[in-house]
């Protein structure tokens, strides 16, 4: 049986046309135009990988909605992505994003419901079913939870099912077998997939040396793989909207995304990654002891990026909201690398939790002294205040900055 190991080399050639095949397939490449895992159909090998496409909402999305209005529609099982990431970067969360958002706002008008599989090399009852022997047949009957064609509680109550099976590399043979099945003929053991069931599936390069395994190369002639990356951007819209700790977030954006996934295969011990960031900001609202709270940090981020984290708390405290509302024209701007961002992001950050009780003069403040950091910075505050806190825009000093620094708003 023919196995393929999960990698690709960069290649700066646009993937040729005809390794997408089918009308309803071609409709993918508007999302994949730059990330799209070729395969060498001669070869049967995986050979050419473009470029990585970021891993956000919208491209989750629209991956989604091509399996929605293919799978089971067209022969051969239809379009069925399968993400190749590093560990934890959020693919589950956009998954659940997409099935959580009202008809009223999502792309397709519907609401689905996620069934999560997480796989291993443990054989899976979820998936390859348990044979019983049946002694007045004399035959195998197949058993399974049901999950995997979307037999779940409340299915109905929902216009998709979402079957999203992760670290499928990590399974043994005949759990693929099995996916293969379902992939191409929508059956499993004898069951028929219900219509309003799709598919999704991830897992992780076998380089990282983070026990992925291969897959058949059977199985993966029919899914189409997709070699992502972290998009800071979307993480950080995501991280804002669902309570991670500005200083968290501002931070990685200071860092421009070097340190929100700091992945090293050969590296030992624990790396920064968006999973590892939200764990850390949940862990921090508890207000931990500073002994404990290095070792949350250390034991989410590993030591180095708890250590330049902690170091970007300290430089914000260079100037107090105390100082800068009390005295915004007369309180330092400070001069060191980072420490100016720094105050920046604990404006944005006092500037949310002030909630309803954001005061005018607080914001007049914050606005005289956004004005006095370096250009970029000033606006970076000021459009980041603003998206923090509805309130921000009574100020009558909005109209005064935004004449200012109209360019760069």
């Amino acid at each position: 049986m023919r196995r393929t190991s999960l990698k690709g080399s960069e290649v700066s050639e646009p993937a040729p046309n005809n390794m997408i095949q089918g009308a309803a397939l071609r409709q993918c490449r508007p999302l994949f135009i730059n990330a799209t895992l070729v395969t060498d159909m001669e070869k049967h090998s995986m050979s050419i990988l473009t470029y990585k496409t970021p891993i956000n909402f919208a491209n989750v999305s629209e991956a989604l909605e091509l399996a929605l209005a293919t799978q089971g529609k067209v022969p051969g099982g239809g379009f069925i992505p399968f993400w190749i990431t590093h560990p934890g970067d959020g693919k589950t969360q956009l998954h659940q994003q997409f099935c959580d958002q009202p008809s009223a706002t999502s792309k397709s008008g519907k609401r689905g419901l996620l069934v999560s599989l997480i796989l291993s090399r443990v054989p899976s009852v979820d998936i390859a079913a348990i044979p019983v022997p049946d002694l007045e047949t004399g035959k195998i009957r197949y058993f399974h939870t049901g999950r995997f064609v979307g037999d779940v509680p409340n299915a109905a109550d929902y216009d998709f099912v979402l079957v999203f099976i992760d670290e499928l590399p990590n399974s043994p043979d005949d759990v693929q077998v099995a996916f293969q099945s379902v992939a191409e003929d929508r059956e499993s053991n004898g069951v028929k997939v219900a219509d309003n069931v799709i598919f999704a599936a991830a897992g992780n390069p076998s380089e990282d040396n983070c026990g992925a395994g291969t897959l058949v190369q059977s199985l993966l002639d029919r899914l189409c793989p997709i070699y992502g990356e972290v998009d800071l951007d979307g993480w950080c819209e995501w991280a804002e909207a669902n309570g991670v700790l500005d200083t968290v977030v501002q931070f990685n954006r200071w860092k421009e995304g070097t340190a929100l996934q700091s992945f090293d295969p050969d590296a030992e011990g624990s790396q920064a990654s968006p999973r590892g960031w939200v764990k850390f900001s949940d862990a921090l609202k508890c207000n931990p002891s500073p002994v404990f709270r290095k070792a949350i940090g250390e034991g989410y981020l590993g030591a180095i990026k708890y250590n330049e984290f902690a170091a970007f708390e300290k430089l914000s405290d260079v100037v107090s909201i105390v100082d800068v509302l009390s005295n915004p024209e007369g309180c330092p701007v400070p001069l060191q690398s980072g420490a100016d961002f720094a105050v920046a992001a604990n404006l944005i950050s006092y500037v949310r939790k002030s909630g309803d009780k954001l005061e005018e003069s607080a914001v007049d403040s914050i606005i005289v002294y956004l004005d006095r950091l370096p250009e970029s910075l000033a606006a970076f505050g000021f459009a980041f205040c603003h998206r923090a806190n509805p309130l921000f825009s009574c100020s009558e000093k909005i109209g005064w900055f935004k004449g200012k620094h109209a360019t760069d708003i």
